[in-house]
């Protein structure tokens, strides 16, 4: 007996609108096109067939309990923002409902099929949009730019996050008995992160796989970063695609940013609460204004004070403490290269940790939603 109920109907109905809007990031469409999608296709159904066995079911997930917590407590805090305005706090209402949504929709997906299975295969596609894509960026604005994804992740960095992830499905997860077709999306998925000349996801990216690739004793995903790393070296050696912004060893300012968001905090006396997710989330440095922190840790220490800071810290550690248990078990070299790769992607950027559907559901949430789902797999039945 399954932990919660989830029909094969069910399961059918809810998987193939999902896999629709994941295919959506690889696609020449907007962001809000995107959300549509997901609104519509997705969240309307899961909200159809959700029944109470299945929360219940969930709950039994410390990840999935953890991420609850995390994500309503940024919720409840906005609600307290001075000045209070309704049309701007129901925003972080409807986040959460919908994020909600999409992380339970995610780990029953995991526990109930073979949805890594799927996603690898997804990944030739978006390895094909993706070299496509950045072949016309490219084309059109030459080398000297930096990558900008065509689709509703254009953003270089939370473009380069998204295909990070990708890139890590194709070359880790089963592939169903397709090695040589993942190991090529994974090549080329890997070029598109490359081509951003985003360090942040292609750090983690690379510590995740090779992480990976030891456990399983893999000498192609070694071998893989050993062609890339020389292809880096002769084309900034011999000056063939001007990738010298990819080999940048200032901190982009990130030190300075975090330094002044904590003394802003200090200042205001919100350091224990936060200052919620409405809050103006600018920073000045050196007499530039940045956007945001640029750290999910950061902001998440802006937004949601010490307290949320710690839930976040908590949720990460009770992932990495399932993985660690788990090691015995087949998923675990993957597991722990996913929760390596989440820890990673949100150090350097990342203006808060719920919003809207985006590429942060994506890159960070999707790969605890596994680990929530593995998590599911050793609890045995319900009734056990």
């Amino acid at each position: 007996m399954k932990p919660f109920f989830l029909g094969k109907r069910e399961v059918t109905i809810l998987l193939w609108p999902f896999i629709i809007y994941i295919l959506c990031f690889f696609m020449p469409i907007t962001s809000k096109a995107q959300n549509n999608i997901f609104y519509i296709i997705v969240l309307l159904p899961f909200l159809f067939w959700v029944k109470k066995d299945f929360i219940l079911g969930l709950f039994r997930s410390r990840i999935m309990v953890f991420v609850i917590l995390f994500t309503l407590y940024l919720t409840i805090r906005s609600l307290f923002f001075v000045p209070f305005h309704f049309g701007e706090a129901i925003d972080p209402v409807r986040h959460f409902i919908s994020f909600s949504c999409f992380f339970a929709l995610c780990t029953a997906l995991f526990y109930k099929t073979h949805l890594e299975v799927i996603l690898n295969r997804v990944t030739m596609w978006a390895a094909i949009y993706g070299v496509g894509s950045s072949a016309y960026f490219f084309f059109q604005n030459g080398f000297n730019c930096r990558l900008e994804y065509m689709g509703p992740v254009s953003h270089p960095i939370i473009g380069a996050s998204v295909y990070a992830l990708t890139s890590l499905f194709a070359l880790l997860s089963n592939s169903g008995g397709r090695h040589k077709t993942a190991l090529t999306a994974g090549f080329l998925l890997f070029i598109c992160v490359l081509f951003s000349g985003s360090r942040g996801p292609l750090i983690a990216l690379i510590a995740a796989a090779l992480t990976g690739a030891v456990l399983t004793r893999r000498k192609w995903p070694l071998g893989l970063f050993f062609l890339l790393g020389s292809l880096i070296w002769l084309s900034y050696h011999y000056d063939l695609l001007h990738v010298d912004r990819l080999i940048v060893f200032s901190s982009s300012y990130r030190f300075d940013i975090w330094a002044q968001v904590i003394v802003d905090i200090w200042k205001n006396g919100n350091w224990v609460f936060g200052n919620s997710l409405l809050a103006d989330r600018s920073v000045a440095v050196g007499g530039e204004i940045f956007a945001h922190a640029h750290s999910g840790y950061i902001s998440t220490l802006f937004q949601g004070g010490v307290v949320g800071l710690l839930l976040l810290l908590i949720l990460i550690g009770v992932a990495g403490w399932h993985v660690v248990i788990s090691r015995r078990r087949p998923n675990f070299s993957f597991g722990i290269s996913l929760w390596i790769f989440a820890v990673l992607i949100i150090l350097t950027d990342n203006s808060k940790m719920l919003d809207g559907p985006g590429g942060l559901w994506f890159y960070f949430w999707l790969p605890l939603a596994f680990l929530s789902a593995s998590e599911l797999n050793t609890k045995g039945p319900k009734n056990a």
